[in-house]
Protein backbone atom coordinates (compact mmCIF):
# COMPACT_ATOMS: atom_id res chain seq x y z
CA UNK A 1 0.00 0.00 0.00
CA UNK A 2 1.43 4.07 -1.52
CA UNK A 3 2.06 5.97 1.75
CA UNK A 4 -0.43 9.08 2.39
CA UNK A 5 1.09 12.06 1.77
CA UNK A 6 -0.90 14.79 3.53
CA UNK A 7 -0.76 18.69 1.73
CA UNK A 8 1.60 20.18 4.39
CA UNK A 9 3.91 17.35 3.38
CA UNK A 10 3.34 18.54 -0.10
CA UNK A 11 3.58 22.42 0.51
CA UNK A 12 7.23 21.50 2.21
CA UNK A 13 8.13 20.03 -1.13
CA UNK A 14 6.63 22.36 -3.43
CA UNK A 15 8.40 25.59 -1.57
CA UNK A 16 11.90 23.34 -1.65
CA UNK A 17 11.62 22.80 -5.22
CA UNK A 18 10.65 27.03 -5.78
CA UNK A 19 13.41 28.24 -3.61
CA UNK A 20 15.89 26.30 -5.19
CA UNK A 21 14.69 27.22 -9.02
CA UNK A 22 17.07 29.95 -10.69
CA UNK A 23 14.97 33.20 -11.31
CA UNK A 24 15.04 35.81 -13.66
CA UNK A 25 15.81 39.17 -11.74
CA UNK A 26 12.94 41.18 -10.98
CA UNK A 27 10.47 38.28 -10.91
CA UNK A 28 7.04 38.42 -8.96
CA UNK A 29 6.27 36.85 -5.98
CA UNK A 30 3.34 35.10 -6.27
CA UNK A 31 1.02 33.54 -3.10
CA UNK A 32 -0.53 30.48 -4.02
CA UNK A 33 -2.97 29.50 -1.56
CA UNK A 34 -5.05 26.20 -1.09
CA UNK A 35 -8.28 25.65 1.15
CA UNK A 36 -8.54 21.75 0.99
CA UNK A 37 -10.02 19.28 3.43
CA UNK A 38 -6.57 16.92 3.26
CA UNK A 39 -7.73 16.21 -0.33
CA UNK A 40 -6.21 17.18 -3.92
CA UNK A 41 -6.56 16.36 -6.74
CA UNK A 42 -3.53 14.87 -9.01
CA UNK A 43 -3.70 17.75 -12.25
CA UNK A 44 -3.65 20.59 -9.35
CA UNK A 45 -0.66 19.10 -7.48
CA UNK A 46 1.17 18.81 -11.04
CA UNK A 47 0.80 21.97 -12.08
CA UNK A 48 1.92 23.50 -8.95
CA UNK A 49 5.27 21.28 -9.18
CA UNK A 50 5.52 22.87 -12.89
CA UNK A 51 5.14 26.38 -11.09
CA UNK A 52 7.77 25.86 -8.67
CA UNK A 53 10.05 25.31 -11.99
CA UNK A 54 9.14 27.94 -13.86
CA UNK A 55 11.50 31.05 -13.86
CA UNK A 56 9.10 33.55 -14.92
CA UNK A 57 7.64 34.16 -10.79
CA UNK A 58 8.79 32.85 -7.89
CA UNK A 59 5.48 31.17 -6.10
CA UNK A 60 5.15 30.52 -2.13
CA UNK A 61 3.02 27.26 -1.79
CA UNK A 62 0.59 27.03 0.92
CA UNK A 63 -1.87 25.02 1.82
CA UNK A 64 -4.90 25.89 4.10
CA UNK A 65 -6.34 22.81 5.70
CA UNK A 66 -9.64 21.86 7.10
CA UNK A 67 -10.76 25.37 7.45
CA UNK A 68 -14.70 25.81 7.53
CA UNK A 69 -16.53 27.57 6.12
CA UNK A 70 -15.06 28.59 2.98
CA UNK A 71 -15.11 32.30 3.52
CA UNK A 72 -13.58 31.76 7.08
CA UNK A 73 -10.69 29.99 4.66
CA UNK A 74 -9.93 32.48 2.36
CA UNK A 75 -10.02 34.96 5.28
CA UNK A 76 -7.34 33.06 6.85
CA UNK A 77 -5.37 33.06 3.81
CA UNK A 78 -5.73 36.54 2.89
CA UNK A 79 -4.53 37.25 6.29
CA UNK A 80 -1.62 34.90 5.47
CA UNK A 81 -0.61 36.49 2.13
CA UNK A 82 -0.19 40.00 3.51
CA UNK A 83 1.98 38.58 5.85
CA UNK A 84 4.17 37.26 3.26
CA UNK A 85 6.10 39.83 1.29
CA UNK A 86 4.30 38.12 -1.92
CA UNK A 87 2.34 41.00 -4.60
CA UNK A 88 -0.23 38.91 -5.35
CA UNK A 89 -2.50 35.60 -4.18
CA UNK A 90 -3.80 33.16 -6.14
CA UNK A 91 -6.32 31.18 -4.38
CA UNK A 92 -7.21 27.52 -6.22
CA UNK A 93 -9.57 25.10 -4.48
CA UNK A 94 -8.78 21.55 -4.21
CA UNK A 95 -11.19 20.29 -6.33
CA UNK A 96 -9.93 22.81 -9.37
CA UNK A 97 -7.37 21.63 -11.41
CA UNK A 98 -6.01 24.70 -12.98
CA UNK A 99 -5.62 25.77 -16.85
CA UNK A 100 -1.57 25.74 -17.18
CA UNK A 101 -1.14 29.23 -17.67
CA UNK A 102 -2.70 30.30 -14.91
CA UNK A 103 -0.32 31.57 -12.91
CA UNK A 104 0.33 33.75 -16.10
CA UNK A 105 -2.28 36.17 -14.67
CA UNK A 106 -0.20 37.57 -12.40
CA UNK A 107 1.96 39.65 -15.27
CA UNK A 108 -1.28 41.58 -16.52
CA UNK A 109 -1.17 43.08 -12.95
CA UNK A 110 -5.11 43.52 -12.61
CA UNK A 111 -6.98 43.98 -9.10
CA UNK A 112 -8.76 41.47 -9.71
CA UNK A 113 -8.49 38.56 -12.44
CA UNK A 114 -9.48 34.83 -12.40
CA UNK A 115 -9.69 31.90 -14.56
CA UNK A 116 -12.76 30.07 -16.22
CA UNK A 117 -14.21 27.68 -13.72
CA UNK A 118 -17.47 26.07 -14.25
CA UNK A 119 -20.26 25.82 -11.71
CA UNK A 120 -23.12 23.87 -11.70
CA UNK A 121 -25.61 25.74 -9.57
CA UNK A 122 -29.60 24.20 -9.76
CA UNK A 123 -29.15 21.93 -12.19
CA UNK A 124 -27.43 24.56 -14.37
CA UNK A 125 -23.95 24.26 -15.89
CA UNK A 126 -22.10 27.84 -15.59
CA UNK A 127 -19.00 30.07 -16.25
CA UNK A 128 -17.83 31.51 -12.97
CA UNK A 129 -17.59 34.89 -14.73
CA UNK A 130 -20.19 36.74 -13.91
CA UNK A 131 -22.51 40.24 -15.01
CA UNK A 132 -24.89 42.21 -12.56
CA UNK A 133 -28.04 40.50 -13.67
CA UNK A 134 -31.23 43.19 -13.70
CA UNK A 135 -31.76 44.74 -10.34
CA UNK A 136 -34.54 42.60 -8.25
CA UNK A 137 -35.30 45.57 -5.31
CA UNK A 138 -36.79 47.61 -7.94
CA UNK A 139 -38.81 44.82 -9.32
CA UNK A 140 -40.07 44.45 -5.97
CA UNK A 141 -40.81 47.64 -5.76
CA UNK A 142 -42.85 48.42 -8.87
CA UNK A 143 -45.17 44.84 -7.99
CA UNK A 144 -45.38 46.66 -4.62
CA UNK A 145 -46.46 50.18 -6.02
CA UNK A 146 -48.40 48.61 -8.58
CA UNK A 147 -50.93 46.32 -6.34
CA UNK A 148 -49.63 45.79 -2.66
CA UNK A 149 -47.72 42.59 -3.53
CA UNK A 150 -45.40 40.84 -2.16
CA UNK A 151 -43.05 39.88 -5.24
CA UNK A 152 -40.52 37.80 -2.74
CA UNK A 153 -41.95 36.76 0.22
CA UNK A 154 -38.11 35.24 1.34
CA UNK A 155 -36.67 38.77 1.41
CA UNK A 156 -39.50 41.44 2.40
CA UNK A 157 -42.13 41.69 4.58
CA UNK A 158 -45.97 43.78 4.39
CA UNK A 159 -47.62 45.27 6.84
CA UNK A 160 -49.72 47.89 5.57
CA UNK A 161 -48.38 50.17 2.93
CA UNK A 162 -45.20 49.73 3.93
CA UNK A 163 -42.84 47.37 2.31
CA UNK A 164 -39.73 46.01 4.35
CA UNK A 165 -36.73 44.47 3.42
CA UNK A 166 -34.08 42.15 5.21
CA UNK A 167 -30.91 43.45 5.80
CA UNK A 168 -28.16 40.67 6.01
CA UNK A 169 -26.04 43.53 8.03
CA UNK A 170 -27.81 43.51 11.12
CA UNK A 171 -30.24 40.55 10.84
CA UNK A 172 -33.13 42.44 10.73
CA UNK A 173 -36.61 44.34 8.55
CA UNK A 174 -36.24 47.39 7.90
CA UNK A 175 -38.88 50.20 6.24
CA UNK A 176 -38.12 50.11 2.03
CA UNK A 177 -40.98 51.76 0.26
CA UNK A 178 -44.16 53.51 1.80
CA UNK A 179 -47.07 52.87 -0.43
CA UNK A 180 -49.48 55.32 1.49
CA UNK A 181 -50.21 58.43 -0.27
CA UNK A 182 -46.62 60.13 0.23
CA UNK A 183 -45.01 57.24 -1.70
CA UNK A 184 -41.62 57.70 -0.31
CA UNK A 185 -38.85 55.63 -0.72
CA UNK A 186 -37.46 54.80 3.10
CA UNK A 187 -33.94 53.71 2.02
CA UNK A 188 -31.75 53.87 -1.10
CA UNK A 189 -32.32 50.25 -3.33
CA UNK A 190 -28.95 48.79 -3.96
CA UNK A 191 -28.56 49.32 -7.30
CA UNK A 192 -28.27 53.04 -6.81
CA UNK A 193 -30.31 53.63 -10.03
CA UNK A 194 -28.04 51.73 -12.36
CA UNK A 195 -30.70 49.35 -12.41
CA UNK A 196 -28.52 46.27 -12.39
CA UNK A 197 -28.21 44.67 -9.21
CA UNK A 198 -24.83 44.26 -7.27
CA UNK A 199 -26.46 40.95 -5.50
CA UNK A 200 -27.89 39.18 -8.34
CA UNK A 201 -25.64 37.94 -10.94
CA UNK A 202 -26.02 35.53 -14.60
CA UNK A 203 -23.29 34.42 -16.73
CA UNK A 204 -21.21 37.35 -18.79
CA UNK A 205 -23.06 37.41 -22.06
CA UNK A 206 -19.88 37.89 -23.93
CA UNK A 207 -18.17 34.71 -22.66
CA UNK A 208 -18.98 32.43 -25.50
CA UNK A 209 -16.41 32.92 -28.55
CA UNK A 210 -14.59 35.95 -26.70
CA UNK A 211 -10.82 35.49 -27.19
CA UNK A 212 -9.52 38.30 -24.51
CA UNK A 213 -10.31 39.31 -21.07
CA UNK A 214 -14.10 40.27 -19.97
CA UNK A 215 -14.58 43.26 -17.84
CA UNK A 216 -16.87 41.74 -15.24
CA UNK A 217 -18.72 42.33 -12.14
CA UNK A 218 -17.52 39.25 -10.22
CA UNK A 219 -15.45 35.90 -10.68
CA UNK A 220 -15.50 32.87 -8.56
CA UNK A 221 -13.00 32.63 -5.74
CA UNK A 222 -12.07 28.85 -7.27
CA UNK A 223 -9.35 30.34 -9.43
CA UNK A 224 -8.72 33.74 -8.84
CA UNK A 225 -5.69 36.32 -8.69
CA UNK A 226 -5.94 38.90 -6.29
CA UNK A 227 -3.45 41.98 -6.42
CA UNK A 228 -1.68 42.93 -2.81
CA UNK A 229 -3.02 46.72 -2.90
CA UNK A 230 -7.09 45.29 -3.56
CA UNK A 231 -6.57 43.34 -0.08
CA UNK A 232 -4.45 46.20 1.67
CA UNK A 233 -7.52 49.01 0.94
CA UNK A 234 -10.43 46.73 1.51
CA UNK A 235 -12.01 46.43 4.28
CA UNK A 236 -11.74 42.89 6.66
CA UNK A 237 -13.43 40.34 6.40
CA UNK A 238 -13.12 40.35 2.74
CA UNK A 239 -14.90 37.41 2.17
CA UNK A 240 -18.28 36.89 3.57
CA UNK A 241 -21.57 35.22 3.06
CA UNK A 242 -24.78 36.93 3.24
CA UNK A 243 -27.57 35.40 4.40
CA UNK A 244 -31.83 35.47 4.34
CA UNK A 245 -33.73 35.56 7.38
CA UNK A 246 -34.09 31.77 6.09
CA UNK A 247 -30.86 30.78 6.72
CA UNK A 248 -30.50 30.78 2.72
CA UNK A 249 -27.23 32.14 1.24
CA UNK A 250 -28.10 35.69 -0.35
CA UNK A 251 -24.80 36.60 -1.27
CA UNK A 252 -21.89 33.87 -1.38
CA UNK A 253 -18.14 34.87 -0.19
CA UNK A 254 -16.34 35.36 -3.88
CA UNK A 255 -19.70 37.78 -4.88
CA UNK A 256 -19.10 40.06 -1.77
CA UNK A 257 -15.55 39.99 -2.01
CA UNK A 258 -15.84 41.41 -5.72
CA UNK A 259 -18.72 43.80 -4.52
CA UNK A 260 -16.81 45.42 -1.84
CA UNK A 261 -13.80 45.71 -4.38
CA UNK A 262 -15.71 47.94 -7.19
CA UNK A 263 -17.07 49.90 -4.68
CA UNK A 264 -13.13 50.61 -3.37
CA UNK A 265 -13.11 51.74 -6.69
CA UNK A 266 -11.04 48.32 -8.06
CA UNK A 267 -11.88 46.31 -11.31
CA UNK A 268 -12.52 42.73 -11.60
CA UNK A 269 -11.80 40.93 -15.17
CA UNK A 270 -12.18 37.26 -16.22
CA UNK A 271 -10.37 35.24 -18.73
CA UNK A 272 -12.36 32.55 -20.79
CA UNK A 273 -9.89 30.99 -22.27
CA UNK A 274 -7.74 29.78 -19.39
CA UNK A 275 -10.25 27.40 -18.47
CA UNK A 276 -10.31 24.99 -15.34
CA UNK A 277 -11.56 21.47 -14.49
CA UNK A 278 -14.04 21.72 -11.81
CA UNK A 279 -14.50 18.13 -9.79
CA UNK A 280 -18.28 18.18 -8.56
CA UNK A 281 -20.59 14.86 -7.93
CA UNK A 282 -23.62 15.40 -10.01
CA UNK A 283 -26.88 14.27 -10.47
CA UNK A 284 -26.52 12.46 -14.06
CA UNK A 285 -30.32 12.72 -14.80
CA UNK A 286 -30.13 16.25 -13.50
CA UNK A 287 -27.11 16.66 -16.80
CA UNK A 288 -29.50 14.77 -18.76
CA UNK A 289 -32.05 16.90 -17.98
CA UNK A 290 -29.49 20.06 -18.98
CA UNK A 291 -28.90 18.57 -22.31
CA UNK A 292 -32.59 18.19 -23.31
CA UNK A 293 -33.08 21.75 -22.50
CA UNK A 294 -29.89 23.18 -24.07
CA UNK A 295 -31.11 21.05 -26.96
CA UNK A 296 -34.70 22.44 -27.15
CA UNK A 297 -33.48 25.94 -26.76
CA UNK A 298 -31.61 25.78 -29.49
CA UNK A 299 -34.25 24.17 -31.91
CA UNK A 300 -36.53 26.90 -30.98
CA UNK A 301 -33.27 29.59 -31.56
CA UNK A 302 -33.25 28.29 -34.94
CA UNK A 303 -36.84 28.20 -35.09
CA UNK A 304 -37.03 31.61 -34.77
CA UNK A 305 -34.41 32.71 -37.15
CA UNK A 306 -35.83 30.89 -40.20
CA UNK A 307 -38.78 32.78 -39.45
CA UNK A 308 -37.40 36.23 -39.45
CA UNK A 309 -35.06 35.05 -42.31
CA UNK A 310 -37.67 34.00 -44.60
CA UNK A 311 -40.54 35.51 -43.29
CA UNK A 312 -42.20 32.51 -43.39
CA UNK A 313 -44.66 31.38 -40.46
CA UNK A 314 -43.94 27.92 -39.34
CA UNK A 315 -47.45 26.01 -38.21
CA UNK A 316 -47.13 24.27 -35.00
CA UNK A 317 -48.09 20.69 -34.60
CA UNK A 318 -51.96 21.36 -33.28
CA UNK A 319 -52.01 24.12 -36.21
CA UNK A 320 -51.64 21.65 -38.33
CA UNK A 321 -53.98 19.27 -36.98
CA UNK A 322 -56.31 21.05 -36.84
CA UNK A 323 -56.09 22.00 -40.57
CA UNK A 324 -56.45 18.34 -41.73
CA UNK A 325 -59.52 18.14 -39.95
Amino acid sequence: MSELILPKEIEKKLNDVAQSTDRETGVKNVFVGMPNMCTLNVGLVSKLFAWAQQRTYTPWFHFLTEKRPIDFARNCLGQRFLDSKCDYMLMIDDDVDPHPALIDLASLDKDIVAGNTHCWINDELMSSIWQRAECEQCMVVEEFKKDGTNKDPSQYQVKGDMLYRWNPFINSYSPFYDRSGSGAQKAKCRCKGTGFDPFVFRTHQQIIGEAGLLRADSVGGASMMIARRVMEKSRWPWFKFLYKESSEIMLTEDHYFCWQALENGFEVWGEPQLVCSHYKILDLWAVQRKIIKSFEQGREYEKSNQQARSGIIIPTADEIASVVK
